[in-house]
């Protein structure tokens, strides 16, 4: 008989990525975009890529999904994310992210990013006030005996 394929466990592979220009410094044709980006899209130095400019719609609201084990145990997440978000522009859902915290890289999945009620494939969160929420997280139960 014949044996079934076997299905890797990858994630999905993104077409686009939303970005700001930082600075215009790079020469004619090229353009340098960090690490994380070329991973996601998974890019090699000197591929040809396509951009086009758009106008991205404020991200008021954005939805990630922590892709670390340890982050039930993060004493104050919305702290962490004001701090390690002013780091990146724009979002685009479907992505990964990393956060620093405690001296190790964490992943956080963009799960969805909104403006008011529009869901959006994307958006600006720079100088954006951001409302941060998280899925797929344990609710932290209350430790120690109630008290009469």
């Amino acid at each position: 008989g014949e044996g079934k394929p076997k299905k890797r466990s990858r994630p999905a592979t993104l077409e686009k990525l939303y970005c700001h220009v930082l600075d215009w410094q790079a020469p004619r044709n090229y353009v340098f975009v960090p690490k994380w980006m070329m991973k996601t899209l998974r890019l090699k130095p000197r591929d040809v890529v396509e951009l086009t400019w758009v106008r991205l719609k404020e991200g008021a609201q954005i939805t990630l999904r922590p892709r670390t084990k340890d982050f039930d145990n993060w004493a104050n997440p919305q702290a962490v994310m004001e701090s390690e978000l002013k780091y990146y522009s724009a979002l685009t859902v479907g992505s990964t992210i990393k956060i620093d915290y405690k001296d190790a890289h964490h992943a956080m999945e963009v799960v969805a990013v909104q403006n008011g009620e529009e869901q959006l494939d994307g958006g600006n969160i720079q100088d954006v006030n951001v409302a941060v929420d998280f899925t797929g997280v344990k609710k932290k139960k209350g430790k120690g005996k109630k008290k009469d």
